[in-house]
């Protein structure tokens, strides 16, 4: 308590002093008055004398319960209590074992003390049962018709235990436990001290969690056969009989077997067993996680590892649930794609070395085949795509509600302190993981932490806000507003002065930490200085993470030159110039140096990192230590001692960080420690705590550092991911991978479970970075040499050269020179054919068909207005004139003010809204020369749909090359942004706003017969969308977390909505793709996920570590496929169970990878077909 409780709040705590002889003898009185008993003087004095030599309130109650017992004719010599509240417990004990039977007592209170929460009488009564040494006893004195302890026995003992025990609600149960801690110890002294008795408790407790003998006869002596002793089953979950089984949101957990068994197994030094059926049981796993949560399995990892830390099967799980706690803990039916999306490539590599020699992970093995075939549906990838375990990650704590916004260590390294959006200010004990003290209301927006005044004073930063905490009681000690700028603070002379840098007005103010937080220093830090009565918001100065002594590092950003302030004199003492140019980003000291960290260009498209060092006495130059590509240094961290600097290097563009540690002596640089999100914060002062964190993630992790350092590290390399994935139309099991910035083509096989993980075909060095390179099956069209053409004498740009590769045949088959082919993005052309490609004319006011056979135009698709308009004017009725007579007819004016209007004023309005009406018209007729904004193609490449930024669609169709409808919208402008077309591009799906009703639509057309057919009302904040191949259904994400499903053409409710999980986040980047006959959709947001759409059910959930660049379904929607950005291998996914079939082969292997056995193939193709 008083750890909890500061010291400077004496009126916390009050003194108790002993309760005298005279008072206890008072309530002893009292006590057995109300049971209606008395006792001897000789019996009294020998209370009296007794409790002299232990005066404690449960002593005396104690002594109570056994006189309880005395008959009148028992002399005081005859009484025999010992001088402690143990002393008694031990006689009671013994007492009970006389008048019960040793065995009876001895087992019962032994399992009891033994349960890690208690046992329930149920559970007592069937452990008692199947302990043949109670039974023995039983069948010997009772001779019950069952080998089943008779009821009646353990409840004659359970009331002479009446207050020694006592009923909690424990795991959803009533368990019986001790009721003091002190009959607990005597229990255990008594029971469990020697090293062959606790064993046995444990074993047996193990024995029955595990459910070994339900419905299973036991062996007893004299009886090999053994008999059924009718105890309760003990499953891991039971499912009710209106539940479903296509998840676990119907189960019901046995949170008994999933907390006492892993014990048990640990206490009663079964490590095998407990691998083989808890810790490394994917079944037991899972319900573990999602029973009672993913810390309670961590607990069961840290006691197995506490008792074996050399098990590299439970260190290198128990690193892999760490790296996935934030998929986990908000869904934990992606156990199974988690671990194996991590370890994947680390299991599957684990062979032996030689014949007989045993494999590194054996445990983990037998795991990886369970997570494949659960029994709750998951989508399993092929190969690691998630972060490994790299044996780094020493913690993650969870405490704050929101995403934490600051984080800093103390001084010794082993305590730190977070701020939240939560309003609150924690401290934490790095060590053992848990919260020592929090205060409230230090603010949502706190932007930076310090720790002074001798580790008794928290500082937070905030927009135009400095407060002091005191770290003790938790009130707010000074606030410092006076000044509207933000600062930047770092604690100088062993955190007894605050200095804040004043962004924006360059003024650096300095308050000594203790007495009044006097002001000590104002030093304005430039000689043009701005008035300090404004607020300047902008970064304008880079300030070193922490001091040296009095000596604070500070520069002007965007500078290669850094200047070294006394704080406690208020002036420059030495100023630092990097030999090489660059900007500051950060900068850091050590005993030895300033360390200065320059961004500098580094061939063109990329930025190096170079830490220049400086004496710290002298100010002198020293030498550069060299970073990689892949650095981001943003923040300098450095040890205490000063031997390695560390940065937190985060991926906006990946979603992903990790940290760069550069060794100040050897120079060596690593990176280490890859893990998902964008990590902004970050603290070290001891290697073996370095903290992340991420400002849209409320836990916070630890790194341990300590064993890298010395390893052999490579330095980053950029890596090309992957722009776009192709399927190919001729033979299914096949895709092709492009790499961005025109990199290599790769063809992936991805049914042949043995080219998992490795392309079968790679071309590198087809085209340039301006290139334009196209793929439709086996055939690349690469188009290339941009110049101008001499056709005429202001011809625009064009492709001059084209030509065909042959990936089969692994060798250029066409080439074509003075070709015209109109530059645009690589996007905006489409491979038709092996003979024809499509794209935009150069004024983008018409689709152009080229020849690959000659180069030229060999088709123009233009909109042809005036015959689609005569074609559909006999079929038209006067709709649209009601609706223009209606636009010239009708008045915004109430109708008393009409009553009242003049025929004159009538005939004048009348005319003037015809001549808005008729402008109207005019403005829509002349949107019809808008040029082409985006078009979309159908799957079947047979019908063509553009947008024009105005009030229409054209529809083209593409074997005739010709304008077939135009889809029209007075009132709302019509883009594709958002839509989707069915495969034969019969019909088209869009949102839209309507300008005249305010309103938002998701809209179906029929784009052959160019009407609307359906459309949905008041749809806002649609993402994305996709329509079946019948136009029967239409589902659509919005940015509520949900999905909806629309069957336009159904009678009745047509409308349904499917509530998302919680880490659904539809964005402008999200898809839709509905996959088997419309009965399943596959949905991309931020997570990969499968839906039932008949069931309304989410089947399976993937969440990446890092963004996803590409994503498409194969193979009718039985693998997703998709591509990551920092790697040029491709990942699928398969909806994997025990329920779920193999699919049949389909397709002939075309690039000589049918070398591989059908044994190989069929062993990884297993899983494919969905039932």
């Amino acid at each position: 308590m008083k750890r909890l409780i500061p010291a400077t709040c004496p009126e916390s705590f009050l003194n108790l002093a002993d309760m005298g002889v005279s008072e206890a003898m008072a309530i002893l009185e009292q006590w057995l008055q109300a049971a209606g008993r008395v006792i001897t003087k000789d019996q009294r004095d020998v209370m009296v004398r007794n409790y002299r030599t232990c005066q404690v309130p449960l002593y005396l109650r104690v002594l109570y319960r056994e006189a309880l017992t005395w008959p009148s004719t028992m002399p005081g010599a005859d009484i025999r209590l010992g001088g402690a509240v143990k002393n008694v417990i031990t006689v009671f004990i013994g007492r009970l074992e006389r008048d019960h039977g040793e065995s009876l007592v001895r087992r019962g209170l032994g399992y009891i003390t033994a349960a890690r929460c208690g046992l329930t009488e149920a559970e007592l009564e069937d452990l008692l049962s199947l302990d043949d040494m109670v039974m023995s006893d039983v069948m010997a004195h009772c001779k019950p018709a069952l080998r089943r302890l008779p009821t009646l026995l353990w409840a004659r003992l359970r009331k002479e235990l009446d207050e020694y025990l006592v009923e909690t609600m424990t795991d959803d149960c009533v368990t019986l436990m001790w009721s003091h801690m002190t009959f607990r110890e005597a229990a255990e002294d008594r029971y469990m001290k020697s090293k062959d008795k606790a064993p046995s408790y444990h074993k047996a407790l193990a024995e029955y969690f595990a459910d070994m003998w339900t419905d299973k006869p036991k062996p007893y002596q004299g009886n090999e056969i053994g008999s059924k002793r009718y105890t309760l089953g003990q499953p891991l979950y039971r499912i009710p009989e209106s539940g479903a089984t296509d998840g676990d949101t119907t189960r019901v957990y046995n949170i008994r077997r999933l907390n006492e068994l892993p014990y048990h197994f640990i206490h009663s030094q079964q490590m095998s067993l407990l691998k083989k059926e808890c810790l490394c049981n994917f079944e037991f796993l899972l319900a573990k996680i999602s029973g009672i949560g993913l810390r309670a399995a961590y607990d069961d990892f840290r006691m197995a590892l506490t008792a074996e830390p050399a098990d590299l099967d439970l260190k290198l799980l128990s690193d892999t649930l760490h790296l996935s706690i934030s998929a986990l803990i908000k869904d934990p039916r992606q156990l199974a794609s988690q671990i194996i999306g991590r370890m994947h490539d680390i299991i599957t590599k684990d062979v032996p070395t030689a014949p007989g020699d045993p494999v590194r992970y054996p445990a983990l093995k037998e795991f990886f085949e369970q997570a494949k075939n659960g029994s709750i549906p998951a989508l399993i990838p092929s190969i690691t795509c998630l972060t490994p375990p790299s044996g780094v990650l020493f913690d993650q704590l969870s405490g704050h509600t929101e995403p934490i916004t600051a984080v800093c260590m103390s001084m010794d390294g082993q305590k730190c302190l977070t701020s939240s959006k939560d309003d609150t200010l924690k401290t934490w004990e790095l060590r053992s993981g848990r919260v020592i003290k929090t205060i409230h209301g230090v603010g949502a927006d706190v932007r930076q932490i310090g720790i002074g005044g001798n580790y008794a004073i928290a500082i937070t930063s905030e927009t135009a806000k400095v407060r002091l905490w005191s770290l003790r009681s938790g009130e707010c000690l000074k606030v410092i507003d006076e000044y509207e700028d933000p600062a930047t603070i770092v604690m100088a002379a062993d955190g007894m002065l605050l200095v804040a840098f004043y962004q924006g007005i360059n003024v650096m103010r300095v308050w000594a930490m203790g007495g009044k937080f006097a002001l000590t220093q104002e030093v304005f830090l430039s000689d043009d200085q701005i008035e300090d009565t404004g607020v300047h918001q902008e970064n304008s100065i880079v300030v070193g993470t922490n001091a040296y002594g009095a000596l604070v590092l500070h520069a002007n950003r965007n500078s290669s030159e850094a200047y070294v302030m006394n704080v406690k004199k208020g002036r420059v003492v030495l100023t630092l110039t990097a030999k090489k140019s660059g900007c500051i980003t950060a900068m850091a000291c050590t005993p030895e140096y300033f360390i200065l960290a320059l961004k500098s260009q580094y061939m063109e498209t990329h930025e190096l990192y170079t830490l220049a060092l400086f004496d710290n006495r002298s100010g002198k130059f020293i030498r550069d230590v060299r970073g990689c590509v892949e650095d981001d240094v943003t923040q300098l961290l450095v040890n205490h001692i000063g031997s390695h600097a560390v940065a937190i290097c985060a991926s906006e563009a990946n979603n992903a960080s990790n940290i760069a540690i550069w060794n100040i002596e050897t120079e060596e640089h690593k990176h280490v420690g890859k893990h998902a999100k964008v990590s902004h914060l970050g603290a070290c002062v001891d290697l073996r705590y370095c903290l992340t964190a991420s400002n849209d993630d409320s836990t916070l992790k630890i790194w341990n550092l300590t064993s890298m350092v010395n390893q052999p590290g490579t330095k980053g390399k950029i890596k090309d991911g992957l722009e776009d994935i192709i399927l190919m139309t001729g033979n299914s099991r096949y895709v092709i991978a492009k790499s961005m910035n025109n990199g290599p083509i790769a063809v992936w096989n991805i049914a042949k479970g043995r080219c998992a993980g490795k392309a079968v075909h790679i071309e590198r060095g087809l085209v340039n970075s301006t290139d334009v390179m196209l793929v439709r099956n086996t055939t690349i069209l690469v188009l290339t040499d941009k110049g101008f053409s001499s056709a005429t004498d202001n011809s625009p740009a064009v492709y001059q050269t084209l030509l065909i590769y042959d990936l089969l045949k692994k060798k250029y088959i066409q080439k074509l020179n003075n070709c015209y082919i109109t530059p645009a993005l690589p996007h905006e052309y489409v491979f038709l054919s092996d003979e024809q490609l499509m794209g935009l004319s150069d004024t983008h006011n018409h689709l152009v068909v080229w020849s690959t056979s000659t180069g030229r135009v060999v088709h123009r698709m233009k909109a042809n207005f005036r015959d689609i308009e005569k074609r559909t004017r006999d079929a038209e009725t006067s709709e649209a004139d009601q609706r223009r007579r209606k636009r010239a007819t009708t008045a915004k004016m109430s109708p008393w003010d009409r009553r009242a209007e003049s025929e004159s004023a009538r005939a004048r309005r009348h005319h003037e809204e015809i001549l808005i009406e008729k402008q109207r018209m005019d403005d829509l007729h002349h949107e019809k020369d808008n040029i082409i904004e985006q078009f979309k193609i159908s799957s079947d490449l047979s019908t063509v749909i553009t947008s024009h930024y105005a009030h229409h669609l054209c529809v083209f169709d593409v074997q005739s090359q010709s304008h077939v409808q135009t889809l029209e919208n007075h009132s709302s402008m019509l883009f594709l942004y958002t839509s989707a077309m069915t495969v034969n591009g019969s019909h088209l799906v869009h949102t839209n706003y309507d300008e005249e009703a305010k309103l938002s639509y998701l809209t179906l057309w029929d784009a052959r017969e160019g009407y609307v057919r359906k459309r949905l009302r008041n749809e806002k904040n649609v993402t994305c969308v996709d329509i079946s191949n019948d136009a029967s259904r239409i589902v659509f994400g919005k940015s509520t977390k949900e999905l909806r499903i629309w069957e336009p053409l159904a009678h009745g409710r047509s409308m349904r909505r499917i509530k998302g999980y919680p880490t659904l986040n539809f964005g402008d980047h999200s898809q839709i793709h509905i996959i088997d006959d419309g009965r399943r959709a596959v949905v991309y947001a931020g997570d990969i996920s499968l839906w039932d759409l008949e069931d309304a059910a989410v089947l399976g959930v993937f969440t990446p570590d890092m963004r996803i660049q590409c994503f498409t379904p194969a193979m009718g929607g039985r693998l997703v496929v998709f591509g990551l950005q920092d790697t040029s291998d491709i990942v699928t996914l398969r909806l994997m169970s025990s329920r779920h079939k193999a699919i049949e082969k389909t397709g002939q292997d075309l690039f000589g990878e049918s070398v591989s056995s059908d044994e190989d193939d069929e062993e990884m193709e297993a899983q494919l077909e969905l039932e």
